[in-house]
């Protein structure tokens, strides 16, 4: 196993975003429609992207969300610091 890319969540999701697909999206309602997006994304989506929320309304700016984080075979190689260039988990 080599040496983990990242030291805590945020820079996972930022080395995420380098080697993989991801969808920023603002102003979303955390009522009706995260939970939506990412279960449809989650079911629809083979190889989903990693789903990151901000600017949720009702709340303060800073709050954000990220879903779908070990979606995807690359982000999860990358979570447990193993090769990312492989087409599946191996």
């Amino acid at each position: 196993m080599s040496e983990l890319a990242y030291h805590d969540f945020r820079s996972f999701i930022e080395k995420a975003k380098k080697i993989s697909d991801y969808r920023l999206i603002e102003d979303a309602d955390w009522d009706g429609e995260i939970g939506a997006l990412v279960e449809s994304t989650a079911e629809l989506v083979p190889q989903p992207p990693m789903l990151l929320f901000d600017k949720v309304k009702g709340y303060p700016a800073g709050f954000r969300v990220c879903s779908l984080p070990y979606a995807a075979y690359k982000r999860v190689a990358l979570a447990l610091g193993l090769p990312t260039d492989k087409p599946k988990l191996e």
